[in-house]
């Protein structure tokens, strides 16, 4: 798929772009899935790097953290080559960053859209940090310091007389009065869909000489999603018959954010030497409200359980390449390549709480079910380091005339 294909469909990052590719199945809108193997079985490249996932229980890179702006191409290859990973199993995603414009180029794009069942429409919202749009939204959500330090030390458990851990039942109090009190639920509105995206770029001196360029892209896109839906959960009772366990009705609001940017510097030194730097960073968040109630039929009367989840992803890429044909065969090349990626998660701060109606009456109370009240805080941070040489020799069958063979060989 190239760049041109990708801007004429209307496809927003690499994952949405892959939908159409045959033999390939896209799964939660992020993972693919190369002729029914999971996710595990496929690799991602970008510019024939490797690079790091930002989830913790899956081994590839979820694509939509890669717009389609960013890219000049994405290529899917089913069947293994020697000049692919080894870990090759089901097939490989080769993404490949925009390259340096012969002349100068600048674009500017807005864009907004709307979604049915979701846009204008009201849902329950937790709380939001004012840097939420822009996909900032750990340090309004950090776990406090005392805790921090506190839980570095010694689990957080109540000391007993039989050991030296832990803490006092009123230092444990205290460290959970230190807890921000975000547990509010409001009204939101799900407004339109909103993009921005920039890109300038140049190249400077003559095409048989020292030549530099630069692209700089930077993009940011905002949109919502709504979700009700109703489930239910039977078991099997007197006589094999199907009775009604429990019987919810969800609903969710998702607000998602994506910030990225890229800049590429090349450099090149007449015809035979060229060096090209990569920098890429992509961020995505998702802000998501869920609450489900309805009937239990463990407590025998209603309750309802609210989940507020804040979650950010960053992948960070640094690529460094060169291409050199050596002096004394000019036939000879030369192909390098170091690449260094960082990817990292972090969920601070989501609660779930559950409230049970007490019987015969309006009132809620909150549930003293050790299930139903927690806080979690999760990070995971992923460091890749890839490096590679290929030498190329070209060659000629000595019973034809024909030119364009070559051995390829090299290492990573």
């Amino acid at each position: 798929l190239g760049a041109e294909q990708m801007s004429r469909s209307g496809d927003s990052d690499a994952a949405s772009a892959l939908q159409r590719v045959t033999g390939l199945t896209v799964v939660g809108g992020k993972y693919v899935y190369v002729r029914g193997l999971g996710e595990r079985y496929s690799a991602s490249l970008l510019n024939g790097s490797t690079l790091p996932s930002p989830e913790p229980e899956r081994r590839v890179v979820p694509l939509d953290l890669f717009p389609t702006s960013l890219l000049e191409s994405v290529t899917i290859q089913k069947t293994f080559s020697p000049d692919r990973p080894a870990e090759f199993g089901g097939g490989v995603v080769a993404l490949q960053t925009r390259s340096v414009p012969e002349e100068f180029m600048a674009r500017l794009s807005v864009s907004s859209g709307y979604t049915h069942g979701a846009t204008f429409q009201q849902g329950a919202i937790g709380h939001r940090g004012p840097l939420d749009w822009l996909t900032f939204g750990r340090g309004s959500r950090n776990l406090p310091a005392s805790v921090q330090s506190a839980s570095d030390g010694s689990p957080l458990e109540e000391t007993d007389m039989f050991s030296s851990r832990g803490y006092t039942a009123e230092e444990l109090e205290a460290l959970g009065e230190d807890m921000s009190n975000h547990w509010g639920i409001e009204q939101g509105t799900a407004m339109p869909d909103m993009g921005l995206a920039a890109t300038i770029g140049n190249g400077i001196g003559e095409d048989d000489g020292l030549r530099f360029g630069y692209l700089a892209s930077l993009l940011w896109n905002n949109g919502w999603d709504r979700d009700v839906f109703q489930r239910q959960y039977f078991l099997v009772g007197a006589e094999d018959q199907l009775e009604l366990a429990h019987s919810y009705t969800f609903e969710s609001l998702v607000q998602e954010s994506r910030l990225g940017g890229a800049l590429a510097l090349s450099a090149e030194f007449g015809e035979n030497h060229s060096v090209q730097s990569t920098t890429l960073l992509n961020r995505s968040s998702d802000l998501t409200t869920r609450i489900y109630s309805g009937m239990n039929r463990d407590v025998g009367s209603d309750i309802r359980v609210t989940r507020i989840r804040w979650v950010e992803r960053q992948l960070f890429f640094q690529h460094l390449t060169g291409s050199h044909t050596l002096p004394q065969a000019s036939d000879i090349i030369v192909d390098w390549r170091y690449a260094y990626s960082n990817a990292s998660r972090h969920e601070p701060d989501r609660r779930e709480f559950r409230v049970d109606l007490e019987p015969d009456t309006d009132d809620w109370y909150l549930s003293d079910r050790p299930e139903g009240n927690s806080i979690f805080y999760s990070d995971l941070d992923d460091d890749n380091h890839d490096t590679g040489v290929d030498l190329t020799v070209p060659f000629r069958l000595p019973w034809t005339t024909a030119e364009g063979s070559f051995f390829k060989f090299g290492s990573s």
